[in-house]
Parts: C-alpha cells; sequence; structure tokens
C-alpha cells in the first residue's frame, strides 16, 4: 500500500542547533493515533530519543520553514576562496548584475538552498547562502548592501 505523507514529526531549532530537523513523517494509526512512518514511534517516544520537543507541520511549510533558516548574509572571502569556489564544479546563472559578478554553486545546500559568490566592482569577494534561483539583481542588490554596512562599520571604528 502507498502513502503519501503530507506531514512531517520535526524539531524546532534551538540554541544549539540553529535549524529545524525532520525526523519523520506522520502517519495516523486506525485508532487516530500519529506515529512515525519508517519509526513507527509516537511523538512522545520521539521526544525521549531526542531529549527535546517534537512538532507536526504540513511537509511543504517545514520544507520552507527549513530553507530560510539556511540563509546567510554576504560574507567577505579573498579572491583565491571565490576562484577555488568557481573553478570547482560549473557555475550556475554566472553573470553581471548592477556591476556585480556572481555565480550560485550547482551542488544544494539544503532544498533550494546554495551558497552564492560575489565579486564588486572593486573587487572584493563575498560568500552567502540563499535561494539559488533568486534573481541576479536581488544578489547584487544584498552584496552592495553589505559592502556599505561593512564600510560604515570600519569609518565608525
Amino acid at each position: 500500500m502507498s502513502h503519501v505523507f503530507t506531514r512531517v514529526f520535526y524539531t524546532p531549532a534551538t540554541a544549539t542547533n540553529a535549524n529545524p530537523r525532520s525526523i519523520d513523517f506522520v502517519m495516523e494509526r486506525e485508532d487516530g493515533t500519529l506515529i512515525g512512518a519508517y519509526s513507527h514511534k509516537t511523538a512522545e517516544q520521539m521526544a525521549n530519543d531526542y531529549g527535546g520537543q517534537i512538532l507536526i507541520m504540513d511537509c511543504a511549510e517545514f520544507s520552507a520553514m527549513q530553507d530560510q533558516s539556511y540563509i546567510t548574509e554576504p560574507e567577505p572571502i579573498d579572491d583565491k576562496t571565490y576562484d577555488s569556489a568557481l573553478n570547482c564544479l560549473p557555475p550556475m546563472q554566472w553573470g553581471k548584475w548592477s556591476g556585480v559578478e556572481s555565480f550560485r554553486l550547482s551542488e544544494f545546500y539544503s532544498g533550494k538552498i546554495t551558497t552564492i559568490f560575489a565579486r564588486t566592482g572593486d573587487g572584493r569577494c563575498w560568500r552567502f547562502r540563499d535561494n539559488g534561483f533568486i534573481a541576479g539583481e536581488l544578489i547584487a542588490q544584498k552584496v552592495i548592501a553589505a559592502a556599505r554596512k561593512l564600510d560604515e562599520e570600519c569609518t565608525q571604528a
């Protein structure tokens, strides 16, 4: 018998684990008890195993929430790191938008999240994780904003 699973048991993000983690798909027994499709354990049993709270969420909503938890802000990197990433795998959507050259790794970190690399017109290089399908213009805006913020912090120091 084939099942289509629409909900997932998961552990929420915590101070020690910054990202929510899926545990098992939710399956309902004939008596109405919710159990893991693979573990055949209840949420209470899973909570004992994982030492924390076990929650239930729609699979698509969980996936979106988990992806969001992996997004990072642009951070400065050196030229060598940028060039190494560019030559490691075939880049995705390598191009230039608003004076910012960028590409995305073709290997995804999780779901739709991949590592994005960018180089501004002044030669500074950046790296961050985000949706691998965002527009190049949005990448440029994020990197330009990060560069301005870094410049302001350096001026104030």
